[in-house]
């Protein structure tokens, strides 16, 4: 079940990727590659941390596949990013333009695929929180 959701989860994130993630007032969408991309920028001066969400699924999906077993560590790193992931319901979501030769950061909006990868994190969590409860029921029903 838990590679199930893992390979849900990686479909999500893939179709982030292709679909338009955010909007500012007066410019065309950007799509999530383009996030992907540029995301290390923001995380240099410290204005979009929630990029660092890309590593942390990525690792909860090497973790489904390499490990033996269901670690707390995969639990907490799904969790970090889901956690980073949701803050973009609760923090203004920016995007770094420079039109005017400066570059300013301007609020947007999230888009489709800006849901569909924070889907993706709900679901990645998902999976390792189901993978720890099936660890835990054969610890009981062995025990």
């Amino acid at each position: 079940m838990r590679r199930l959701l893992i390979f849900a989860a990686i479909a999500l994130y893939l179709g982030s990727l292709a679909l338009p993630a955010i909007t500012t007032s007066g410019r065309d969408p950007v799509p999530g590659w383009l996030l992907l991309l540029y995301g290390p920028f923001g995380l240099a001066g410290l204005q979009e941390v929630r990029w660092l969400v890309n590593p942390l699924f990525w690792l909860t999906v090497g973790a489904v596949f390499v490990s033996k077993g269901p670690s707390i560590w995969g639990l907490l790193l799904a969790g970090a990013g889901l956690a980073l992931a949701l803050s973009c319901f609760t923090h203004q979501v920016s995007w770094v333009a420079g039109d005017s030769g400066s570059p300013s950061s301007v609020a947007a909006k999230l888009q489709v695929g800006a849901y569909l990868w924070i889907a993706a994190q709900v679901v990645a969590f998902a999976a390792m929180l189901v993978w720890q409860r099936a660890r835990a029921l054969r610890t009981v029903s062995a025990g």
